[in-house]
């Protein structure tokens, strides 16, 4: 609409350089029920028309001419901005000067001219463009903001997918045995403690979102998939307590071998997966840095079913497999972890918001999350029970739309 205001500026101030006269006449005959009063009215209606017409034709046919010699705005197509505008325009700054008039008592000719002013006209016509482009941009702020999918209670709702990348670390990762110690039952056989082990998606997260907003604020219901694996790395661990060994032939009562208590192991690639499949609720705020962008912050908790895999049976008969080695254990022939659990996570997502069309945004995300996961490995003398906290960076786009 921009492109409207500065075209009819630069037409009136280029091209309305001395007064120009416009003079039409029209003949109105009565009917038998129309009086001289009537008949004079609807002549100089029709008159005043036919004027209002040829300036405006002329001014289209001026501009065009100007346009193309001087090659200003390129853009503009003269054809959208219609007679109709240009005739009410007009209308509102102009005056009509009737120059001669006859009644027949059947007919009504009446003879008029307008004249314009360069000055005078060139200032209202300006402030009246000004206005129409005002108003024209309000009206398509309004559209973009979204005036037409706000409802009753004045809450704009969408739904949106997103999708993303990023990476995490498996923080204080725990495991102990599910036996406690004979020697003390108030503790248990053996724990082990991770600070710290790096992790990495294993496919795109993905989330469903369903939302509103309003006035600044707003929230969310989401469903969302995230998938993490353990890359090959070395770890460090503490631990404490005893491994039982099952009975063989040397021991046939079994065994009990005390743990080192720091130590170390090399991971494989893969060595845990992780996939977790969300369902949860956020709350946010919203600060608008212009008409089409919207800043938001918030805060989400969630319940995940976490499948946790591995093609080995547990994280802690993983690191004692050279002790278990040593008595005749091979951790090939043993069965590979596959267990499923609930946990619960929070996540903190700080968000942009870019409107595009009425009804269509696209936005861009940055999430940290934490997700609690504890599972049960291995199996038998054992069988052990894990925790850990699975907490990520990840960078999401996606794509919304407003519904009512």
């Amino acid at each position: 609409m921009i492109k409207y205001f500065l075209s009819i500026v630069f037409l009136f101030g280029a091209l309305i350089a001395e007064e120009k006269t416009f003079i039409r006449e029209y003949t109105y005959r009565a009917s038998d029920y129309d009086s001289k009063v009537k008949s004079r009215e609807n002549a100089l209606a029709q008159v005043k028309l036919l004027l209002l017409e040829e300036i405006a034709v002329f001014i289209k046919s001026e501009f065009k001419t100007e346009n193309n010699s001087s090659n200003i705005n390129n853009n503009f197509n003269i054809e959208e901005f219609d007679s109709h505008k240009i005739s009410s325009i007009t209308a509102g700054i102009t005056q009509t000067k009737i120059l001669d008039e006859k009644w027949t008592g059947e007919v009504y000719w009446i003879k008029a001219q307008i004249t314009l002013d360069p000055e005078d006209v060139k200032e209202k016509i300006n402030e009246a463009a000004l206005n129409l482009n005002q108003k024209a941009s309000s009206d398509f702020q309004t559209t973009i903001n979204l005036s037409d999918e706000e409802t009753a209670d004045g809450i704009y709702k969408y739904v949106s997918f997103y999708s993303g990348a990023g990476f995490g670390s498996l923080d204080k990762f725990y495991a102990e045995s599910a036996f406690s110690n004979p020697d003390d039952e108030s503790q248990t056989l053996w724990t082990a403690n991770v600070l710290d082990v790096t992790t990495r998606n294993t496919l795109p997260q993905i989330g469903l979102k369903i939302g509103g907003w309003k006035s600044g604020y707003g929230g969310e219901l989401e469903m969302s998939y995230l998938g993490h694996k353990i890359p090959e790395q070395i770890v460090y661990y503490d631990s404490n307590g005893q491994i039982f060994i099952p009975p063989t032939d040397d021991f046939p009562e079994g065994y009990y071998y005390t743990i080192e208590p720091q130590d170390s192991v090399d991971l494989p690639d893969g060595f845990l997966t992780f996939n977790s499949f969300s369902v949860g609720g956020s709350g946010y705020f919203t600060l608008s840095l212009s008409k089409y962008l919207y800043l938001s912050n918030g805060f989400g908790v969630s319940l995940s079913m976490n499948n946790v895999s591995s093609d080995f049976s547990g994280p802690g008969r993983y690191a004692a497999k050279n002790v278990m080695a040593a008595f005749g254990y091979d951790l090939k022939e043993e069965q590979s972890l596959n267990t499923n659990h609930f946990g619960w996570g929070y996540f903190l997502p700080l968000g942009i918001k870019y409107i595009f069309k009425k009804d269509s945004y696209i936005t861009s995300e940055i999430r940290f999350s934490r997700k609690y996961i504890s599972f049960v490995a291995s199996e038998g003398y054992l069988k052990e029970l894990d925790e850990t906290i699975l907490q990520s960076f990840q960078f999401n786009i996606g794509y919304g739309k407003f519904i009512k």
